[in-house]
C-alpha cells in the first residue's frame, strides 16, 4: 500500500532539514520549484468554454441581485417618501403665518442649493475646479455657461454676500461681548459675596405698640425682602431662582437646564446687582401692589405680560432684587413639540412689547443710561439681534459661501468663538460639560424657530397673539398626585365648579380624572428642519470638494442635528403610567370673574399648604385683613379634591389677595 502525499513530503523535508544540519550547502533560503503539470491542447478550449461559461452564471446572478437590490431601495425610498408626506399632511398645519412663509423661502431656497451642487459636481469631474475656464477659452455650452457664471458670481453675488458676512460678524462679536461682561460680572458678584441687605430685620419678638406679630403669621418658606417691614419703599419686585426638577430627565432637559442656569445665574442676578431691573419670569416671584397700580396692573396686549408689567414699573421708577440662593421648583417641557411653541412665544411675544412701549421708553423720566440700556441691551441685543444673526449667520450664509467661495466666512467665526461662548453659557451649570458639543448644534438647531417667531412678534403677525399653555407631564406634583390616588381622595367631583367662572366650567369640570393613561407619542415631522438639514448637507458637500476641513465638519455634524430634530428624535415619546393632571387653556380672567378666580386661588393656596408642608412652599404672610378670610375659608378645604396651583395660570391665578404684597402661586412654572 502506497504511502500519502503528506508521509512523503515529510520524508523529503527531514531530508533537506538534515542535510543542512550536517554542514551541507550554507544557504540562505530554500528553493522549492514547483511545475504546472502539462495539459493536452485538445482540452484547453474545454476548459476556457466551461470557464466562461460559469463566469457568465456568475454576472448573470449578481446582476439579479443588484437588481433585486436597487428594487428594494427604490421601493423603501418610495414608501419613505409617501410616508412623509402623509405624516406632513396629516399633522396641525402651522398655525403661524410667519412660519409658512419662512418654510417656503427655505423651500425655495434648498431648491437653488441642488441646483448649485449640481452645477459643482458636473464642474469637479470636468476638472474646472482646477483649471477654471474663461468666456473666451471656453468651446462646449457647458463649459461657457460654468464661465458666465463664474464672472457672474465673482462681479456680482459674492460682494453683497461678503457684506452681509461682516455685519453678522459684527453683531456675532458685540454679542459675544456682552456675554463676556455678564459671565465677568457674575464672577465679581460671587467674589465679593454681593447680596441683597434686608431695610429691616423681621422682628422675633413684639418691640412697641402697634407691631403684633398675628399681622405677620409664621409661614412654612418665608422669602427675604419680601415682608414690607423689611423691603425697600421702592422695592416692586422679588425674584426667586428656578429649580427643575426634571433636568437630567433626557437630552433636551439637559440642554434647557443649561441655557436657563445661565440666564438666572448670570444674567438675572447681574442684571438685579447693577441695574435693579430684568424681566420678570412669570412665577417665583413676589410683586407688590402698590407697584402693580402704579404702572397700570396686568394688561393682555402681549404674550408676555409678566414681561410687560416689568418693563412699565421700571419705566415708573420701581427696582427689582433677584435672589439667586432661593429656588423654586419647576418643570421643564420634555417634548420639543411642547419646547418649540414655548419658544416660539418666549420670543415673538418681546417683539411685540418694543413695538408697543418704545415711545413710552422714550418719553419715560427715568435716566438715559437706563433707557440705553432697556432699548439696546434688553430689547435689541438680546431679544432681536440675537436670533437674527444666528440664523443668518449659520443656517444661511454659511451653506452660501461654500457655493460663492469669494465671499469668506473665517473659521474662528465658524468653530473657535461659537465655543467659548459655550463654555461660557455651560459655567452655571458644570455637570453638563459632557453636553457641550450637544448644546451648541442645537442652539444653532432652535435658531430657525427663535427667527420666525422674532420676525412674527415683529411685523405683527396673526399668530404672535396666540398664547398655548406649554405641555408637561406634571413631574413637579407627581408625588401629591399619587398620594392622591392612594389615599382615595382623588375622586370624580363637580364640587369645584360651584366656585368657577362661568367661562371656565368646561375646562375645570376635568380635574376630577384620577389618572391619565399613558399612551405612545407618534414622532412627528417638522418640514422646515429637514429642509435646513438637506441644504446644510449639500453645503457639507461642496466643502468636501473644496477640502474646507472645519467647514465641512461642522456642516455635516450641523446638518445631522437638523435631521434628528426634524424627525423628532429628541426629547419625551412616550408617556408610561404617568399620573398627568390635564392642562386646560383658561381665559384670562376679567372683571367679572376676578372674586371668582380670588376664591379659587386662596382655597388652591391653603391645599397647596397642607400638602407641601414637609416639602416646603414660597408663602406669603397675609395681613391681619386677610387672616379672617383665611380661617373662613380653611372651613372649606373639603370642597377642594385637587391641587389648584399646579392647574391654574396666567392671570387666573396672579389676582390680588388683598393685602399689600400678592405672591405668584404658578408653583410648576406653566408659562
Amino acid at each position: 500500500m502506497s504511502r500519502s502525499q503528506n508521509e512523503e513530503f515529510q520524508q523529503w523535508w527531514n531530508k533537506q532539514r538534515n542535510r543542512d544540519h550536517d554542514g551541507g550547502d550554507d544557504e540562505a533560503f530554500l528553493t522549492v520549484e514547483i511545475r504546472t503539470p502539462a495539459v493536452d491542447p485538445t482540452d484547453k478550449d474545454r476548459i476556457r468554454t466551461r470557464t466562461l461559461r460559469q463566469l457568465s452564471r456568475l454576472y448573470l446572478l449578481r446582476l439579479k441581485q443588484l437588481a433585486s437590490s436597487s428594487v428594494w431601495i427604490a421601493s423603501s425610498f418610495l414608501h419613505l417618501l409617501r410616508t412623509a408626506n402623509r405624516r406632513i399632511a396629516n399633522d396641525n398645519p402651522p398655525s403661524s403665518t410667519s412660519s409658512t412663509r419662512l418654510y417656503r423661502l427655505i423651500k425655495a431656497f434648498l431648491v437653488v442649493v441642488v441646483l448649485l451642487l449640481c452645477f459643482e459636481l458636473a464642474a469637479y469631474f470636468k476638472g474646472w475646479h482646477f483649471t477654471p475656464p474663461s468666456v473666451a477659452s471656453a468651446e462646449a455650452a457647458v463649459e461657457v455657461a460654468y464661465a458666465w457664471w463664474l464672472e457672474i458670481r465673482a462681479s456680482y453675488l459674492a460682494p453683497p454676500l461678503q457684506s452681509l458676512t461682516n455685519v453678522c460678524i459684527v453683531l456675532f462679536l458685540i454679542q459675544s461681548v456682552d456675554r463676556l461682561v455678564l459671565v465677568l460680572g457674575c464672577f465679581w458678584i460671587k467674589l465679593r459675596r454681593i447680596k441683597p441687605v434686608a431695610a429691616m430685620e423681621y422682628p422675633a419678638k413684639p418691640v412697641g405698640e402697634g407691631i403684633r406679630l398675628e399681622d405677620y403669621p409664621m409661614v412654612l418658606v418665608q422669602i427675604p425682602m419680601c415682608n414690607e417691614k423689611e423691603g425697600r419703599e421702592d422695592l416692586a419686585l422679588v425674584q426667586t431662582r428656578w429649580a427643575f426638577v426634571n433636568k437630567d430627565e433626557n437630552l433636551l432637559t439637559r440642554l434647557q437646564n443649561i441655557n436657563l442656569s445661565f440666564h438666572f445665574e448670570v444674567e438675572q442676578q447681574v442684571n438685579g446687582v447693577f441695574i435693579n431691573f430684568f424681566g420678570f419670569n412669570g412665577t417665583a416671584g413676589v410683586w407688590r401692589i402698590k407697584a402693580l397700580e402704579d404702572c397700570g396692573g396686568w394688561l393682555e396686549r402681549t404674550t408676555v405680560e409678566d414681561m410687560d408689567i416689568a418693563v412699565r414699573a421700571h419705566l415708573c421708577g420701581w427696582k427689582f432684587i433677584y435672589l439667586n440662593d432661593v429656588k423654586c421648583l419647576c418643570e421643564l417641557p420634555e417634548s420639543y413639540e411642547a419646547y418649540k411653541k414655548q419658544q416660539y412665544r418666549w420670543h415673538s411675544g418681546p417683539m411685540q412689547l418694543f413695538r408697543l412701549c418704545f415711545m413710552d421708553i422714550l418719553r419715560s423720566k427715568v435716566s438715559v443710561g437706563k433707557k440705553a440700556n432697556m432699548i439696546f441691551l434688553f430689547f435689541l441685543l438680546r431679544k432681536l439681534i440675537l436670533p437674527f444673526y444666528s440664523f443668518t449667520l449659520f443656517c444661511v450664509i454659511l451653506p452660501l459661501t461654500m457655493f460663492f467661495p469669494e465671499a469668506n466666512l473665517p473659521s474662528w467665526v465658524v468653530c473657535y468663538i461659537p465655543g467659548i461662548m459655550s463654555i461660557l453659557n455651560i459655567i452655571p451649570a458644570p455637570r453638563s460639560f459632557p453636553f457641550i458639543v450637544p448644546y451648541l448644534l442645537f442652539e444653532n438647531t432652535m435658531s430657525v424657530t427663535k427667527f420666525g417667531a422674532m420676525i412674527s412678534g415683529l411685523f405683527k403677525f396673526g399668530s404672535s397673539y396666540e398664547w398655548v399653555v406649554t405641555k408637561k407631564l406634571g413631574r413637579s406634583s407627581e408625588a401629591d398626585l399619587i398620594a392622591y390616588a392612594e389615599s382615595g381622595s382623588l375622586v370624580e367631583s363637580t364640587n369645584i365648579q360651584r366656585s368657577s367662572s362661568d367661562s371656565g366650567l368646561t375646562e375645570l369640570s376635568k380635574l376630577g380624572a384620577a389618572k391619565k393613561a399613558g399612551k405612545t407619542k407618534r414622532n412627528r415631522l417638522y418640514r422646515t428642519e429637514i429642509a435646513l438639514a438637506f441644504i446644510l448637507l449639500a453645503a457639507s458637500v461642496r466643502s468636501l470638494l473644496s477640502a474646507q476641513g472645519i467647514h465641512f465638519y461642522f456642516l455635516l455634524f450641523q446638518g445631522l442635528t437638523f435631521v434628528i430634530v426634524g424627525l423628532d428624535l429628541i426629547g419625551e415619546q412616550t408617556l408610561e403610567h404617568r399620573h398627568v393632571l390635564p392642562t386646560p387653556i383658561l381665559p384670562r380672567c376679567n372683571k367679572a370673574d376676578h372674586q371668582t378666580a380670588l376664591d379659587l386661588v386662596s382655597m388652591a393656596t391653603i391645599r397647596k399648604v397642607q400638602l407641601m408642608q414637609e416639602k416646603g412652599v414660597y408663602f406669603l404672610p397675609y395681613k391681619e385683613t386677610s387672616l379672617k378670610l383665611y380661617h373662613d375659608l380653611k372651613k372649606d378645604m373639603c370642597h377642594i379634591v385637587q391641587d389648584c396651583g399646579t392647574v391654574f395660570n396666567r392671570c387666573s391665578t396672579r389676582v390680588s389677595l388683598g393685602v399689600e404684597l400678592a405672591f405668584e402661586i404658578r408653583g410648576d412654572a406653566r408659562n
